[in-house]
């Protein structure tokens, strides 16, 4: 269904430490590569927006090759992109299967714009004012907000500030710079590649292309930064309302899962999560029923450093006090009763969410973005035997996890006109 899926750590001293992921999808007719750097901006203290400034200095230029002509070259392939999550800053590219084509595209992304970007003061200019207008778009961009949201509800910290990041004047070229050199390293690296490819050619060209680049030569690795510890959500709603009128979003999420809880305990909260909320047959899909505004019901994990958070999304019009009364009792009804889930819909959920599986995979570049983040976190098992790991759980295993399941007070917040709903 997935295509065979596999991890390949490299040994060569090149990559000096750099984790390295293949995904070979059976049928694929494109290739993706994504190098995903954590980049330590909870330590920037004082400064804010390096990272954010950083990613847009990147994507300005390469090389030889002004802004304009790299982003034209690279689209003729099928194109590039450069993420700022909050904790880490990815750059990828797609491309066809030619192996041409795969080859470019991984001199571009790994060389290029990793490990030999052209950053001047007239660059860095440019990038600041690109990254304060980045704040404005993030506030209408519904993954954004809600890997941002549950990222500050996780660590406790300001929510607004989180949605809303601040862009330091003060950032200029040395400062972009030192941040560039000081993070970009092999250990804090991670890279994968995706789609149609032949796996040991395509080792073959990451690896000759980082080494010429001089990857291995990068220096001593900084400090690994510490985990959170595992919290439940603070108490009490959070309200925020970003630019512009628009529909009322609703998260309701559990705490932080840590990474040592393992893989068969990632998939039955996934597929406890998925009984929720996705498809008709969904419990809480009958809350579009009765409330009658309710636009859309959405669950799912998200992974941050350290771990992952299972959430429960509402999109809505309706008055939120109503809706909040309605779909804790609707929750709680639910947990109550989760021995009495049956085994038709364990089987119904698991073929559910692997089809959402099959599908998202070839939507790139959000399969490659996302896989690589699971790669750095130490979570690269999943996507090579997520198939294996979803029809293991049992019933037994997806009760537990509805009965762990947290009913945390929401965070509430609007966002923009304009948003895709569903």
């Amino acid at each position: 269904m997935i295509g065979h899926r596999l991890q390949d750590d490299f040994s060569d001293p090149t990559l000096a430490g750099t984790a390295y992921s293949a995904v070979p999808i059976a049928g694929a007719k494109r290739f993706g590569i994504a190098i995903r750097i954590q980049c330590g901006i909870t330590e920037n203290v004082g400064v804010t927006g390096l990272s954010s400034v950083l990613a847009k200095a990147l994507g300005q230029d390469a090389p030889g090759k002004t802004g304009p002509l790299l982003a034209a070259e690279l689209g003729a392939l099928g194109g590039f992109g450069i993420v700022d999550d909050g904790e880490a800053i990815t750059i990828w590219g797609v491309c066809s299967t030619n192996p041409a084509d795969i080859q470019e595209t991984i001199q571009v992304v790994l060389s290029d714009l990793t490990i030999k970007p052209r950053i001047d003061d007239a660059v860095v200019q440019k990038a600041r004012w690109l990254a304060m207008q980045q704040k404005a778009t993030d506030a209408n961009a519904r993954q954004v907000l809600l890997q941002r949201a549950l990222r500050a509800s996780v660590a406790g910290g300001s929510l607004a500030d989180v949605l809303n990041p601040a862009v330091d004047r003060r950032i200029d070229t040395a400062r972009v710079l030192a941040h560039h050199a000081k993070w970009f390293q092999p250990s804090r690296a991670a890279i994968t590649i995706m789609g149609g490819f032949n796996p040991k050619e395509t080792r073959e060209v990451v690896r000759r292309t980082l080494s010429l680049a001089g990857w291995d030569e990068r220096g001593a690795a900084p400090k690994q930064l510490a985990a959170p510890a595992a919290t439940a959500l603070p108490a009490g709603t959070v309200r925020v309302t970003t630019v512009g009128p628009g529909p009322l979003r609703i998260l309701v999420a559990a705490g932080l899962r840590p990474l040592s809880a393992g893989l068969p305990t990632l998939a039955a909260d996934i597929l406890a999560i998925h009984y929720l909320t996705a498809g008709r047959m969904a419990p809480l899909y009958a809350l579009r029923i009765p409330m009658g505004r309710i636009y859309d019901v959405h669950g799912d994990v998200t992974f941050v450093n350290g771990g992952y958070v299972p959430f429960i999304e509402v999109v809505t019009a309706d008055a939120e006090r109503d809706l909040l009364i309605s779909m804790h009792t609707k929750l709680r009804d639910v947990i109550a009763k989760a021995g009495e889930l049956r085994d038709t819909d364990i089987t119904r959920v698991r073929g559910s969410f692997l089809r959402m599986v099959a599908e998202r995979s070839t939507r790139m570049p959000n399969a490659l973005i996302e896989a690589t983040q699971r790669q750095q976190l130490g979570l690269a098992a999943w996507d090579r035997d997520v198939e294996r790991l979803v029809k293991g759980t049992s019933r037994e295993m997806v009760i537990a996890a509805l009965k762990r399941t947290e009913i945390a007070v929401p965070t509430v917040f609007t966002t923009g006109a304009g948003v895709g709903i569903g």
